[in-house]
């Protein structure tokens, strides 16, 4: 269940700053054109939480790195409205991409190794 909520939030994070994107452009008076690169750029900041969460994961163990994930996006995420300016957007974005980078790879990996073997057989041929 717990690897469901992190994989929802994954999803609604980067929705979410996209449809809010305008809004806080508007707000502090910049061009929403400035978002557009620096939000697109989400592929980047999860392949690097994924790598580095990945490593550590096979030090330390995936359910300790998938707290620590969590807890590192989510820290960050609750300071994303304290943030005033483009680049301190962008430094809070890209360490909450980090975190749910690691956290997205560490909880497909635990939800497989818990998955029932029963379920996981071949696919039906049709």
């Amino acid at each position: 269940m717990s690897c469901a909520l992190v994989a929802m939030i994954d999803g609604f994070d980067t929705q979410a700053i996209g449809l809010v994107a305008p809004d806080i452009a508007a707000d502090w008076g910049v061009n929403a054109r400035r978002f557009g690169p620096r939000v697109r750029h989400r592929a980047v900041r999860w392949l690097i939480g994924r790598s580095l969460f990945g490593l550590t994961s096979d030090r330390y163990g995936r359910r300790p790195n998938l707290l620590v994930a969590v807890g590192l996006f989510g820290v960050v995420t609750l300071l994303t409205p304290l943030v005033d300016s483009v680049p301190e957007l962008m430094a809070v974005r890209f360490v909450t991409g980090l975190g749910l980078g690691g956290a997205s790879a560490r909880d497909h990996a635990l939800t497989s190794e818990y998955t029932p073997a029963r379920m996981c057989g071949p696919p039906s041929s049709a």
